[in-house]
């Protein structure tokens, strides 16, 4: 069973969506184990600054960001209570990992939402 989730896992992260492409470059998705993660063509700095727009935007309620050099991790919740995990993690000077988790047990079509909406802002954020 594990060999046919790694493949899917392989799989799902060569799918494209509109949503991937963004600015001068795109990002590798995928969504496994409840959580969403893509890697993001985004300075770590740029990609805490686009979450606190999303996390504003959507409504959710912060509970706490907890900040290193490599590493930020946003908690909140939703309005219907649902727990928000966001997690960014460096991984070149211009490249960042994202991870995206909604609930406890992961909700896909909430964390492209999170995903879309961080999008946007790194877009008005590069006008």
């Amino acid at each position: 069973m594990p060999a046919i989730a790694n493949r899917l896992a392989a799989l799902l992260s060569t799918v494209r969506t509109p949503g991937d492409f963004y600015a001068a470059g795109t990002s590798a998705i995928a969504f496994a184990t409840g959580e969403l993660r893509s890697t993001e063509p985004t300075k770590i700095a740029d990609l805490d600054a686009a979450c606190a727009t999303a996390v504003d935007v959507l409504g959710y309620d912060e509970i706490e960001t907890e900040r290193d050099a490599d590493r930020i991790r946003w908690r909140a919740r939703t309005a219907a209570g649902d727990p928000v995990d966001i997690r960014l993690l460096a991984r070149e000077p211009a490249s960042t990992e994202l991870r995206i988790r909604i609930g406890v047990f992961g909700d896909e079509a909430k964390s492209r939402l999170v995903r879309e909406q961080i999008h946007q802002a790194l877009g008005s954020s590069l006008r």
